[in-house]
C-alpha cells in the first residue's frame, strides 16, 4: 500500500483551499477508499493548530483540530529514542524546520530505511 506522510503545509493548504489543495483532496479520497495510508506526526498537527490560532483565533483552531479527527489520517504521537535521533539527524544536517524533521523521521522510520540512512 502506498504511504503518504503529511506535513503541516499540506494540511493548511487543504483546509484553506489554497494552491495544491486539490492534490490533498485526491489523496484523502484514496485514503477513504483504503487505497493509500496517510500518517502525520502530532508535531505537524500542532503546527496546523498554531497556524490557525495565529491567523484567526483559538475557537477556529479548536474547530480545525476537531475536524482533523474525521479525516483518514493516522496520527503518530510517540517520540522514541529512535525518533529523537532521527529528528536530531535531520535538523543538524539539513536546513529544515523542526516540524519537518519529524515528518522525515516518521517517514523513514515507517518504511524501515532510516537505520541504513544514518547508521543508527
Amino acid at each position: 500500500m502506498e504511504l503518504f506522510v503529511l506535513d503541516a503545509c499540506a494540511l493548511i493548504a487543504f483546509l484553506r483551499k489554497e494552491e495544491g489543495s486539490d492534490n490533498i483532496i485526491k489523496i484523502l479520497d484514496r485514503a477513504i477508499n483504503s487505497e493509500v495510508k496517510l500518517i502525520m506526526h502530532s508535531a505537524s498537527l500542532s503546527e496546523v493548530y498554531y497556524d490557525f490560532w495565529k491567523m484567526s483565533d483559538k475557537a477556529t483552531a479548536d474547530g480545525v483540530l476537531s475536524d482533523m479527527t474525521a479525516l483518514p489520517i493516522e496520527l503518530e504521537d510517540t517520540i522514541s529514542t529512535e525518533m529523537i535521533q532521527g529528528i536530531g539527524y535531520f535538523k543538524a544536517n539539513y536546513k529544515i524546520s523542526f516540524a519537518d524533521s519529524f515528518v522525515l523521521t516518521l517517514f523513514f522510520n515507517y518504511i524501515s530505511y532510516f537505520d541504513d540512512l544514518v547508521g543508527v
